[in-house]
C-alpha cells in the first residue's frame, strides 16, 4: 500500500529529528577551510541553520508575488526556476512545512523535479525591500496545483547584492504563457544580451547527503550590469564576491560538479534557464580581472532553454537607489530626484504605499514599530523600526534592522537609519529568534567589463 504523500514526507523529518545530520557536509567544510573560517562556521551554524521557520519567515513567505526554487529531474540536471503568485499563494500552517499552490507547468524544466519526494531548494526574495530567506526539503505533493515543502533546513540571509525593484502582474499568474520554449544548443545572440546585461541570476545545486536524499539549494548571485561573462565558448564564468561564509553553492559544486542556471528578463517577463557542469575556480590570477572578487566559477552549459514570457510580472527599478562601499565599514547612500529626503517613524503595517500604489514592508503585523532584537550599539539596545522616507512627495515605507546604526546626513532629520553588516564580516547572531536580514547592506563593487 502506497504511503500517503504527507504522511511520507513527516516520517522524512521525524527519521531527520532522530538522527540529524551535520550542519555542513563535505563540501562546505572544504570551502569554509579554504577560506580559514571553518572552525567559526561550525559554531556559527549551529545557530543559523534551523529545521522549522521562525515567526518572522511564516509572515515574510505570503507576502510574496513570486518564489525562486532549484529542482533537479530524473536524469539529475538541476534546474532553477521562477514562478509567480498573487502573494498568499504561499503559507506556512505550522513552523515544519510551507505550503506552495501553483500548478505544474510543463514547460518549466524544473518541474519534473517537483514530484513527491523530490528534495528542492527555495529561496523566497522580496526584492522591494530587499530581504530573503532560504530553505530546503522534501517535497509533499497531494494533487497538482500544488505541494507543500517539508523543512529540512531554514535560513536568511542578507541583503547584499540585491538590487531593488518594484513589480506589478501582466496577466493571471495561474495562466501559463502562450509562448513556445526555444531550445538551444548553443547561445545565440538574444541569450548572449541577457547574460552579458544582467545584474542578477539565480543557481540551483544538490548533494546526496548521508540519508540517501538529495539536499537541493538555490540562491542568488547579483552585481553591477556584466558581472557575469558568457566566453565564445560559450562558457559562463561569475565572480564570487565576499558572502556569509556558508558556501552552499560552492561547497555542493565541489561535492558535485552539477548546476542549473536562471536568468530572468525583469522587462519582459522572459526567462533564461540553463543547466551544465561547474568548475570552481580558488587561485588564478584571472581573479583580478573581477573588481572584488574572491574567486569565481565557470559554467559550461549543456541544455539551454528561453522562454519568452515565462513570467506573469514585470519589474521596474526602484526610485530609490542603493548604493555602498564594498568593505566592512559600508555606507548607505540615497539618491532620489528629490533634493530634500526625510526620515519619520511610522507605525508597522505589512502593507505601505509609493504614490498609489501598495508595496510590502515586510515587517510583521501589529505591535508598536519597535522591537528589541538584542544587539547593541554605543551600549544600547538596538531597535528595529520601519522608516518612511519622502522621496519626491510620495512617502515610502522600508523596513530596517541594524547592526551598526549609522545617522544619515546632516540635511535628513528624524530617526537614524540602521544598516545591516556584511555577510563576511558579520554571521548571524545567537540572540533570540532574529535572522540576518537587513533592508540596507553593502553593494557589489563595480565589475570590470
Amino acid at each position: 500500500m502506497r504511503t500517503p504523500p504527507i504522511r511520507k514526507a513527516l516520517a522524512m523529518k521525524t527519521n531527520e529529528q532522530e538522527d540529524p545530520l551535520p550542519t555542513w557536509h563535505a563540501g562546505e567544510i572544504a570551502m569554509q577551510s579554504s577560506a580559514g573560517v571553518a572552525e567559526r562556521m561550525a559554531e556559527v551554524g549551529k545557530r543559523a541553520i534551523r529545521d522549522h521557520l521562525i515567526d518572522q519567515h511564516r509572515q515574510f513567505f505570503p507576502l510574496l508575488p513570486f518564489v525562486v526554487l532549484g529542482a533537479v529531474d530524473p536524469a539529475g540536471n538541476a534546474w532553477a526556476t521562477l514562478r509567480g503568485g498573487r502573494p498568499g499563494f504561499m503559507r506556512a500552517a505550522s513552523p515544519h512545512r510551507l505550503s506552495i499552490r501553483i500548478p505544474r507547468d510543463p514547460g518549466d524544466p524544473a518541474d519534473a523535479g517537483m514530484e513527491d519526494g523530490d528534495g528542492l531548494g527555495l529561496l523566497g526574495i522580496d526584492l522591494f525591500t530587499r530581504r530573503r530567506n532560504r530553505l530546503n526539503g522534501p517535497v509533499s505533493r497531494n494533487d497538482d496545483e500544488g505541494f507543500d515543502l517539508v523543512v529540512e533546513q531554514s535560513y536568511g540571509n542578507c541583503p547584499k547584492y540585491i538590487q531593488m525593484r518594484e513589480f506589478s502582474f501582466t496577466r493571471d499568474p495561474a495562466k501559463p504563457s502562450a509562448e513556445p520554449s526555444i531550445p538551444q544548443e548553443a547561445a545565440d545572440d538574444r541569450v548572449r544580451a541577457l547574460i552579458q546585461s544582467a545584474d542578477t541570476l539565480f543557481v540551483a545545486s544538490y548533494v546526496a547527503r548521508q540519508s540517501g536524499h538529495r539536499q537541493v539549494d538555490v540562491s542568488h548571485r547579483g552585481g553591477k550590469p556584466g558581472f557575469a561573462r558568457i566566453g565564445p565558448d560559450g562558457v559562463i564564468t561569475i565572480p564570487d564576491f565576499a558572502g556569509n561564509l556558508f558556501f552552499n553553492t560552492l561547497g555542493n559544486f565541489l561535492v558535485n560538479p552539477k548546476g542549473g542556471l536562471a536568468f530572468p528578463d525583469w522587462e519582459t517577463g522572459d526567462l533564461l534557464q540553463l543547466t551544465g557542469d561547474v568548475e570552481v575556480i580558488l587561485d588564478s590570477p584571472e581573479i583580478k580581472d573581477f573588481q572584488g572578487a574572491e574567486r569565481f566559477w565557470r559554467f559550461k552549459p549543456h541544455q539551454i532553454l528561453y522562454r519568452p514570457d515565462a513570467l506573469p510580472l514585470r519589474w521596474a527599478a526602484s526610485p530609490v537607489i542603493i548604493d555602498a562601499a564594498p568593505h566592512a565599514e559600508a555606507y548607505v547612500r540615497i539618491t532620489a530626484r528629490a533634493a530634500r529626503l526625510v526620515a519619520i517613524p511610522v507605525q508597522p503595517s505589512p502593507l505601505r504605499s509609493v504614490g498609489d500604489r501598495q508595496v510590502r514592508s515586510g515587517l510583521p503585523a501589529g505591535g508598536n514599530g519597535i522591537r528589541n532584537l538584542g544587539p547593541t550599539v554605543n551600549g544600547t539596545a538596538a531597535e528595529r523600526a520601519p522608516v518612511a522616507i519622502a522621496v519626491s512627495r510620495k512617502e515610502l515605507s522600508l523596513d530596517t534592522r541594524p547592526s551598526v546604526v549609522q545617522n544619515l546626513p546632516s540635511a535628513t532629520h528624524g530617526r537614524p537609519f540602521a544598516r545591516g553588516g556584511t555577510e563576511g564580516s558579520n554571521p548571524p547572531s545567537s540572540s533570540g529568534e532574529s535572522d540576518a536580514n537587513a533592508t540596507f547592506g553593502p553593494s557589489p563593487p563595480e565589475t570590470a567589463t
